[in-house]
């Protein structure tokens, strides 16, 4: 494994701990989607009781209009 290959599989690992944190912490808010800070275009959902639609700013970033109002009508 090369250092720059080593490099982006730290900054993966590091952007999913950093996105599953946010989602327990809002795990006690209401509603079910949750939009992080990252520039990554990413997004994922937690299945259970309370589950949740975690979406990342570079995903929404990424997403056409009619793509985001698709996003936020499954999201209620």
């Amino acid at each position: 494994m090369t250092a720059t290959s080593t490099d982006d599989a730290a900054a993966g690992s590091q952007r999913r701990r950093a996105l599953a944190a946010a989602s327990l912490e809002a795990s006690c808010l209401p509603g079910n989607r949750e939009v992080v800070h990252d520039c990554a275009a990413e997004a994922y959902d937690l299945p259970g009781e309370h589950g949740r639609i975690v979406v990342s700013t570079g995903m929404l970033d990424a997403l056409n209009a009619r793509e985001r109002h698709s996003l936020s009508s499954t999201a209620t």
